[in-house]
């Protein structure tokens, strides 16, 4: 009787060679990236998970992350800066009244609150805090597909018994970043 050949299945690599983690820096937690996306908005979203996926051998996918909250960014703020130079002229308008006026005490309560700033879009009339708003939710559900095509990356990294890179400092000088960065923006486009 012959014996069969014994197969050289066992000593074959059952991991999948993309999911290597040798090369890798420890990455973050997707699911901190996504919460960093809602308050950063879409450019620290953007880079945030490009950073990451770079941070795991991935860097192709760095700069479509960035152009994207980039994009989602300049639309936001195409948006929200005409209703922004609406209440800018309705100040003025107000401020200009108040000082020709005897009522002097009334130049610092004209300002309209953000609520009562209207955005025209699409015919309706959405107040700039509703439009901000749906900004944040928009970046969030752009990030979900991110952070599910991470996290599967993360599990390969974990499983190796290694734990995941703190991620809110970074975070914290990306949303700070932006912030300016938008600021920026909405100034030139007012000036």
């Amino acid at each position: 009787m012959t014996h069969p050949v014994p197969s050289d299945d066992l000593f074959r690599p059952s991991l999948d060679r993309s999911l290597d983690t040798s090369g890798w820096k420890a990455p973050f937690d997707p699911g901190s990236l996504v919460t960093a996306a809602f308050f950063g908005g879409p450019i620290a979203g953007g880079l945030l998970f490009g950073l990451n996926f770079t941070r795991m051998g991935r860097s192709k996918w760095f700069l479509p992350c960035l152009f994207g909250g980039v994009l989602v960014m300049a639309i936001h703020i195409a948006v929200t800066a005409r209703g922004i130079e609406e209440a800018t002229k309705l100040f003025r308008a107000e401020y200009a009244a108040a000082e020709r006026g005897s009522n002097r005490e009334a130049i610092g309560r004209s300002v309209a609150p953000k609520d009562q700033v209207t955005v025209a879009i699409a015919g309706r009339k959405f107040s700039l805090r509703t439009v901000h708003l749906a900004f944040q939710i928009l970046t969030v559900l752009l990030c979900f597909p991110l952070a599910r095509r991470q996290r599967k990356l993360v599990e390969a990294w974990t499983a190796t018994g290694r734990p995941t890179a703190k991620v809110l400092g970074l975070a914290l000088g990306v949303i700070a970043g932006t912030f300016v960065l938008t600021g920026a923006a909405y100034a030139i486009w007012l000036i």
